[in-house]
């Protein structure tokens, strides 16, 4: 008899419980965007004006960046759409940058998240992206960052590091109280 018992039965049996669960829940998913048509679509099909994201990546995009980057972004409406639209823009052209894997796992978590099923079930957000509240929003950034399932802690950091960086890589987005830029020699 040890001093302390391990419990290992539980935990392994716990682990493939949710590895079968997170292997049907994606199964399912995908063949349901495949069967709806709302599967990856060919770089053809960007957004105007855009060199890789989509309109329905664009939507989510739009709506989450407020959330994401907080008090950063203007408050005043019209001060405030002109920096949401930066703010896709500049994930754009980022993403258009990253390597050809990282589109095809955004490509799918959009489509994941723009599928009203899937974005019920799993983003537990019932109204469509555009019209939801920001309260529902919050609290699907919040239970997905603290989910017990990496899947969503990995989707929850795709998402919001992916609009921070997009941000804050742009030196107009920065203001003199929060970072003064990097060091400069002066001769």
């Amino acid at each position: 008899m040890s001093m302390h018992p391990v419990e290992e039965p539980n935990n392994r049996r716990a682990f493939l419980k949710l590895g079968v669960f997170s292997t049907g829940l994606l199964a399912s998913a995908s063949l349901v965007s495949g069967l709806t048509g709302c599967a990856a679509k060919p770089l053809s099909e960007t957004a105007e004006s855009l060199k890789l994201l989509r309109p329905k990546d664009v939507v989510i995009l739009t709506a989450l960046a407020p959330i994401v980057l907080g008090n950063a972004i203007p408050t005043e409406p019209e001060a405030r759409a002109i920096a949401i639209d930066k703010a896709v823009r500049n994930t754009d052209d980022f993403l258009f940058r990253s390597s050809e894997f990282n589109h095809g796992a955004l490509a799918e978590l959009f489509d994941l998240l723009s599928l009203a099923p899937t974005r019920i079930a799993l983003a537990g957000v019932w109204s469509p992206w555009e019209t939801a509240s920001d309260s529902a929003k919050k609290q699907f950034l919040v239970n997905w960052r603290d989910s017990s399932f990496g899947l969503f802690r990995t989707g929850y950091t795709q998402i919001t590091q992916l609009l921070s960086i997009s941000w804050y890589k742009d030196p107009q987005s920065w203001t003199p109280d929060m970072y003064p830029g990097p060091p400069v020699h002066r001769a």
